[in-house]
């Protein structure tokens, strides 16, 4: 089942929750998650500057309240998403922002891209649920929003 895999991918070492405003831009948002990545080997040097120039070429920041930076290129070493939830919202691009999640796919998993794109529209689409997502207080709450709400 596909919400099962997305929670696989949330992994716990790139999942921060309830952010204080030591990060005050996209910027410092994106180079403290991107360089997370690297370090922990699941996305190559590259990866970064990839991510970069595509929210250069437009924010990926949605009416919602959540960005979702990626790559142009499918070339993480390792797939995962990593999850910030912040304490304040912030103004990524036209919209402010509480929730960021940064999607780093390997070429193995690419068919994942649209479907987890399709599942997380539902997810932003339905307020409670949303809500859930922004009220966790853990990792494991937050997986189980997303797993447990759509049994």
């Amino acid at each position: 089942m596909f919400e099962e895999k997305v929670g696989d991918l949330i992994r716990p070492d790139v999942f921060y929750i309830n952010q204080v405003s030591k990060f005050e831009t996209v910027e410092h948002i994106l180079s403290f998650m991107l360089d997370a990545l690297y370090e922990k080997g699941y996305t190559p040097e590259e990866f970064k500057a990839d991510v970069f120039k595509r929210e250069f070429f437009s924010a990926t920041s949605f009416a919602y309240g959540f960005a979702m930076p990626h790559s142009l290129k499918v070339m993480a070493n390792v797939s995962c998403l990593s999850v910030m939830q912040l304490r304040q919202p912030l103004m990524w691009g036209e919209f402010e922002i509480r929730l960021v999640l940064l999607i780093a796919i390997s070429k193995a998993d690419r068919n994942y891209m649209n479907m987890f794109f399709e599942w997380f529209n539902d997810v932003v689409n339905d307020p409670k649920r949303y809500g859930e997502l922004l009220d966790a207080k853990d990792h494991a709450a937050f997986v189980n929003c997303i797993v447990g709400n759509n049994k």
